[in-house]
């Protein structure tokens, strides 16, 4: 990656902290969670755009290192502190059992996808890469519906143990910063396969 990216990750991250840190992620009672809502679907709404609409973005899909991106996602096997959480009474099941193991299934797997496309870059274009990103992008749009529906602003939904504990600093910065920042490696790899796949269909029928 580029120093540039580097840098804009570390002004995310800090950015997020310090908005963590001013209690500005916590919804007042009986209020949808919007700000969490903003903190994870605008950096993804904004890297789609760039990607949309500028050569930059177009580049650093092409260009991005997939074996990079999916080993990533090994970091997802601290998602076991949700199941933690739950054991502690901090976090409901409702959330913390399908967020955490799916992260883990996820973290699991992600060594064996980077070693493939590793040892064979063409793996990227196969149904398999695809289908492991869209299983990982699927497993964070679970946590965060089950996430904001546990935190029981729906009064047909109030469990006993919500989840404002996801909305305070250390823990908002997963859903802020880190699942953004890994949905956007998902959604990278998935711009690179369907350029593949497109790529691949155009030899076909040439």
């Amino acid at each position: 990656m580029k120093r540039s990216t580097y840098w804009l990750l570390a002004v995310w991250f800090a950015g997020i902290a310090a908005l963590g840190s001013a209690g500005a992620f916590v919804s007042a009672p009986g209020t949808g969670p919007w700000q969490i809502g903003l903190g994870f679907g605008g950096p993804v709404v904004l890297f789609l755009a760039w990607v949309r609409t500028t050569s930059a973005g177009r580049d650093f899909v092409e260009r991005a290192d997939l074996a990079l991106l999916a080993g990533l996602h090994a970091w997802r096997f601290a998602g076991i502190a949700f199941l933690f959480g739950y054991s502690q009474g901090l976090l409901p099941g409702l959330f913390a059992w399908p967020a955490g193991l799916g992260d883990i299934a996820i973290a699991l797997t992600a060594p064996w996808i980077a070693r493939r496309l590793a040892a064979d870059p063409q793996f990227a274009g196969t149904t398999a890469f695809a289908l492991w990103n869209v299983a990982g992008v699927l497993d964070f749009i679970v946590a965060v519906g089950l996430g904001t529906l546990s935190t029981g602003f729906i009064p047909a939904v109030q469990p006993a143990i919500d989840t404002g504990l996801m909305q305070q600093l250390p823990l908002v910065v997963i859903p802020a910063f880190f699942v953004p920042l890994l949905t956007i490696c998902h959604l990278t790899a998935l711009l690179r396969w369907a350029g593949l796949r497109k790529g691949a269909s155009r030899v076909s029928y040439a």
